[in-house]
């Protein structure tokens, strides 16, 4: 196994006071880890002050790539759905670690990428760095394009790495992958007026019979939020800011976020998904 190098950038922060069970202070901790000869692969961990229930691996949409920053004065966050949601999964009592793209894909990762053995490998040592300093099980969670990443990940990883699979606003190109593989847990959680030509409602709702293996697979839809400024207005498009696709948008559960991350963390916890959440 090559070495691991971890630089650690450590800052304290509070998080907005919520109802039920939150958990109001954590750690943001920006680790550069090398994850292949010469290839490095930051990763955002974020930790409840609390013992937290388990670690959940994000892997945001778009390239994939500076979905996080960090700089002396703190460290700021992306609109993707998953990362600036990240803090509420740390109220809920997980930890976080939201994965950047590696130093030899500075510019994104493409689609082939995230289904590739290198990503793979990356991913492996990433969760041997993080069990030393972060507590399982160890989830999967990705949303629109990252949705690629968690998807082979889970069909690939040693079984036991992964408890489970967690998959928002899912691309229809998943299907491409080899989910039969998958045998973790899988919850697939969309929004009915997703617009986005690449991750249709129905598409989604689909994937659920193709995870045979898995012992449940649930499919959650979302109603309600914001469309956003003009994500709402009828053109079906790929990408681009703004469009359909964007995070702002109901692609990125816009307005939806705590009730999307509530559905997920119970999940996680052993409770039964509904089959539709509202605003």
């Amino acid at each position: 196994m090559s070495r691991l190098r971890i630089i650690t950038i450590m800052i304290m922060f509070v998080l907005p006071a919520c109802a039920g069970n939150a958990y109001a202070a954590a750690e943001r901790l920006i680790l550069p880890l090398e994850t292949r000869p010469g290839v490095t692969v930051k990763v955002l961990l974020q930790t409840p002050d609390v013992p937290s229930k388990g670690t959940i691996l994000l892997f945001p949409g778009g390239s994939g790539a500076r979905h996080f920053g960090g700089s002396g004065s703190g460290i700021s966050l992306g609109n993707n759905f998953l990362v600036r949601s990240s803090g509420l999964f740390v109220q809920k009592g997980y930890a976080t670690a939201i994965i950047d793209a590696p130093s030899d894909h500075a510019d994104g990762m493409s689609d082939a990428f995230r289904a590739s053995p290198e990503h793979a490998q990356d991913i492996r040592k990433i969760m041997d760095a993080l069990a030393t300093r972060s507590a399982g099980p160890f989830y999967l969670a990705g949303t629109s394009r990252g949705t690629l990443s968690a998807a082979y990940l889970a069909s690939v990883l040693p079984q036991g790495q992964v408890a489970a699979l967690v998959l928002t606003a899912t691309l229809g190109s998943v299907g491409s992958l080899p989910l039969d593989a998958v045998s973790v847990p899988v919850l697939l959680v969309h929004h009915i007026q997703d617009d986005c030509r690449a991750s249709s409602p129905a598409d989604a709702a689909a994937l659920t019979g193709r995870f045979v293996k898995s012992s449940q697979a649930v499919f959650v839809e979302a109603a309600g939020g914001s469309s956003g400024s003009d994500g709402g207005r009828g053109k079906r498009r790929t990408g681009g800011a703004g469009g359909p696709c964007s995070a702002l948008t109901h692609h990125g559960f816009l307005g939806m976020e705590d009730k999307v991350v509530t559905v997920i963390t119970e999940w996680l916890s052993g409770k039964p998904a509904p089959k539709r959440i509202s605003d």
